[in-house]
Parts: structure tokens; sequence; C-alpha cells
């Protein structure tokens, strides 16, 4: 009826939401182990990408029982979920195919707003002992040297994202992060 009386149909939005994984099961999928091959379907471009994204996931995630520090733990899960909250919200304004780069290029941002500086030296190389070395040379380095010199790009999304798990992990009785740039202004 629609179509004969306007001439066609209403068209769904273009955007992510309307994309196969449901936006909502993505959402549903922040903190989880299959987050990052639930992208992998919805940013097919990138697919491989976020493929190795699950390797680099569960490498972190085996490591957080032997951090001997809570703090560190609390910092990587914290970073994860934030991670996958940004992620989502990236594909759902600006669809797939960007998506990637600019996660990489957010990560800065998202170690800093978690309080990474804040850490002690020893949890920081604990973490950092669990980097892949592919995910910081090449097309990566690239991407985080960029989001290194101009983290205010992402600063608003980051932040957002990084309240958001904050509050999760609060309903949730688990420690949060501060943000390593309310740190930095109180000094």
């Amino acid at each position: 009826m629609f179509k004969r009386i306007f001439g066609s149909a209403p068209q769904p939005p273009s955007s992510y939401p309307s994309s196969k994984p449901a936006y909502k099961d993505l959402k549903a999928s922040i903190g989880k182990d299959d987050f990052y091959a639930k992208m992998a379907e919805a940013d097919p471009a990138n697919a491989g990408k976020w493929k190795e994204m699950v390797q680099v996931q569960k490498q972190f995630k085996d490591a957080e029982p032997s951090y001997s520090q809570p703090e560190a733990r609390t910092y990587s899960e914290s970073n994860r979920e934030t991670l996958h909250r940004a992620a989502t919200k990236l594909l759902k304004d600006q669809g797939p195919d960007r998506v990637y780069d600019d996660f990489i290029r957010l990560h800065p941002a998202v170690f800093k707003e978690n309080g990474a500086c804040s850490l002690p030296l020893r949890s920081q190389v604990s973490i950092l002992s669990n980097t892949k070395p592919t995910m910081v040379n090449g097309e990566n380095a690239k991407h985080l040297l960029t989001g290194m010199k101009n983290d205010a790009q992402y600063l608003d999304l980051v932040q957002a994202a990084a309240q958001k798990t904050r509050e999760s992990r609060q309903k949730e009785g688990k420690p949060v992060t501060l943000s390593g740039y309310t740190i930095r202004k109180q000094e």
C-alpha cells in the first residue's frame, strides 16, 4: 500500500544497525570472547584483522590471572571492554571499512583513559610483555603513532566508552580504573 501511494517502499537506513550481525548482538558481546569474531562478520573488508584480534584478546585475557597486582588486571579487563564499546560505537556511526584503522588509532587514548601511566612499572611491563609484536609494527605502528600524536580526536568517544565500562563493572562489584586524563589534570 505504501508503495502504491508514494511510489516506493521505505528503505532501511544504510547504517550498521541493519547489518548482520545485528547491532544489539554485537553490543551484547561487549567484554566477551566472541566480540572480535562478530566484528569480523560486521566488517568483512577487515575480517582478517578482526580475527587476529580474537587471538590478541585471548592472549591478554589468559595472562590476566598472572598479574601480581590487581590494578593490572583491572586495567587489562577495562581496556578490553572499553575497546569493545568504542569499536561498536565507531561501527554504528561510520559503518564498516574504516573502523579497524580508527580502532587501532584510539588505543593510546584508551590506555591513557584507563590509567596506564599510573600503574606501577612492574604492571606496565607485565602487560606490555603480552603484546603480540605484529600488533605494534607495520600499518598498526603507523596508526598507533597517529593516535598518540592526536588522542584528542578520539577522546570523547573513549571517555564515554570508559565511563560505561566503569558503570558496568561497578554494578558487577568489580574494581574500576581511574582516568589518566583526570589524574594528569590534578597533578
